[in-house]
């Protein structure tokens, strides 16, 4: 099925469609200033694909797709969650090029002096039906292959979630509609 324009306008390219509603910047304030583990859990847009810095290509597919990382500075996940939700920034992190093509739909956290960091990562990995989309993304600074993946059903999502509580106590933050 094809688009036409009326006459005497012009087709406009169609941009991404979000896939649902989407955690705003603000929403992040709700989480703790506490240091901790954050899970961002996203929907791909089906959108163009983008370059990530120097590792790559990225096309996102309509799967749901997981960054792990951890928040030890000063205001905690708030602080941290609420810079990677922001639109307008600096594109520091393999994560900032990426959440533009994606729709946020939940947080997962835990609180605490204890970096789980890369406990997670490696369970998210070693999940049968997850996959890695692009090595390295978040992982540059250690041995992961990456703390990214993506994951074909948001059923497989939670599934994932409950076998990381299994690891420390996961809170999920979403969105209030």
């Amino acid at each position: 099925v094809g688009r036409t324009a009326r006459p005497g306008t012009t087709l406009q390219p169609r941009q991404p469609q979000r896939t649902g509603p989407t955690l705003k910047p603000d929403s992040a304030q709700q989480l703790p200033r506490e240091s901790g583990t954050y899970i961002i859990v996203m929907r791909g847009t089906g959108g163009p694909a983008r370059q990530i810095s120097r590792l790559g290509s990225f096309k996102p597919g309509r799967h749901w797709y997981l960054y792990v990382g951890s928040a030890f500075g000063p205001g905690g996940l708030a602080a941290r969650v609420g810079r990677h939700l922001r639109e307008n920034k600096t594109q520091h992190w393999h994560l900032d090029y990426l959440l533009p093509a994606t729709c946020v739909r939940e947080v997962w956290f835990h609180t605490g002096r204890r970096d789980l960091e890369h406990v997670w990562a490696e369970s998210m990995l070693n999940y049968p039906a997850s996959a890695i989309p692009l090595e390295k993304l978040g992982a540059s600074d250690c041995n992961c292959r990456s703390h990214f993946v993506r994951l074909p059903t948001l059923r497989e999502t939670h599934d994932l979630k409950c076998l990381l509580k299994g690891k420390g106590p996961i809170i999920c933050h979403r969105p209030v509609f």
